[in-house]
């Protein structure tokens, strides 16, 4: 969660160099949400759609580190447990 370290990882230009600072600073991706797809942008779109348009993206691949779709909720306890977990 340093976000200095990945300004670092991102500016490097050297091969050598990059695989060495992404060895050790691991990023990851988290999606929270989709701008456009398939080349159509969907901004207009509420973002409940455009929520299930991204779930829809992961569904059936199963992915895993780096990539992480965030949660997603509207039910203050639940995200209150999130924060505090």
């Amino acid at each position: 969660m340093d976000f200095g370290a990945l300004q670092r990882r991102g500016a490097a230009s050297a091969l050598g160099r990059v695989r060495t600072l992404a060895k050790a600073f691991p990023a990851h991706f988290v999606a929270f949400d989709v701008l456009q797809v398939e080349g159509r942008r969907v901004l207009a779109e509420p973002f409940e759609r455009r929520r299930a348009l991204l779930e829809g993206l992961f569904a059936g691949h199963a992915p895993g580190p780096p990539w992480t779709l965030c949660p997603s909720t509207r039910d203050r306890a639940v995200a209150r447990e999130w924060l505090e977990t």
